[in-house]
């Protein structure tokens, strides 16, 4: 089975099954699936051969650009990616991490930029990816003595999977006009905050809590457009709010996160897995 190339927090490989169930609900012969907070990728990855096209989108430019690498030169990808693990130590890595500070780096070779992306994802603490305010990366060297941050045939694989993927970097409000009637929506944002001390904000750019009510604007849209939704969030008291008209009994699920995490303290938290498919069939049978 084809893995993301990438670590990354919120991933949804621990929910994949449930996410399947729903879109068993839906008939997907001539269904559009457009994945517009792609993270890794795990969901289109997993069901890349379920839909007549994937459209997969995220804001975060050096994730896009790992895309676009694996899928147009995995193989130029690969020999770097060789290259960074036999140079490995904790000297390369800060002088590896630093090259975002240079005032050439947006000149770089993108699939040299993409390689450093997975090399620091690897070999960072943890695998998180964070950067500060100025969007440099700033997450510490991980722990691990082994390293192995790429895997040859999985690479080539997912290449051979993106070839027919249409990559997107864009917001997802521009994404989703796309969609027409009958299409498919998996919308799994920056999650709500559970707590005051809650870590969410990994990128420069925040998705705060205005966002999170444009967002639910938008689905409520989708659903009177007939397209689709099956979305992600934490189960906070906002998000309970916002999707109370979506949200049923068997919509919260316990989910163990890892990515910047102490190990003593991964704990299963609630997490919503909603939907508007009962919403779209019901509209149009009435219609």
């Amino acid at each position: 089975m084809i893995k993301p190339a990438l670590k990354w927090a919120g991933g949804k490989t621990a929910i994949l099954n449930e996410i399947d169930k729903r879109i068993s609900r839906i008939n997907i012969k001539k269904c559009k699936f457009f994945d517009v907070f792609a993270g890794a990728g795990s969901v289109s990855i997993r069901f890349h051969d379920k839909f007549k096209s994937t459209i997969i989108n995220d804001t975060n430019k050096e994730l896009y650009n790992v895309y676009v690498a694996i899928k147009h030169e995995p193989k130029r990808l690969i020999d770097l990616l060789i290259d960074h693990e036999t140079q490995h130590n904790h000297d390369y890595y800060y002088e590896t991490r630093m090259m975002d500070r240079l005032d050439d780096y947006n000149s770089l070779d993108n699939v040299v930029k993409a390689a450093r992306t997975i090399y620091l994802n690897k070999t960072c603490f943890n695998g998180l990816y964070r950067v500060n305010s100025k969007g440099y990366f700033n997450v510490p060297i991980g722990r691990q003595k082994r390293i192995k941050i790429y895997d040859k045939e999985n690479i080539l694989g997912l290449s051979k999977i993106l070839k027919f993927f249409d990559i997107k970097n864009k917001d997802f409000s521009v994404v989703i006009n796309e969609c027409k009637p009958g299409d498919l929506v998996y919308i799994d944002p920056p999650y709500d905050k559970i707590n005051a001390n809650s870590f969410v904000e990994y990128n420069a750019s925040r998705f705060d809590e205005f966002d999170q009510e444009r967002l639910k604007n938008e689905i409520d849209e989708l659903t009177r457009r007939g397209v689709y939704v099956i979305a992600s969030n934490s189960y906070t008291d906002r998000i309970a709010e916002l999707y109370k008209d979506y949200i049923k009994e068997n919509d919260i699920i316990l989910v163990r996160r890892s990515i910047a995490s102490k190990s003593k303290s991964r704990k299963p938290i609630e997490e919503i897995l909603i939907d508007n498919i009962d919403k779209v069939n019901n509209h149009a049978n009435n219609s």
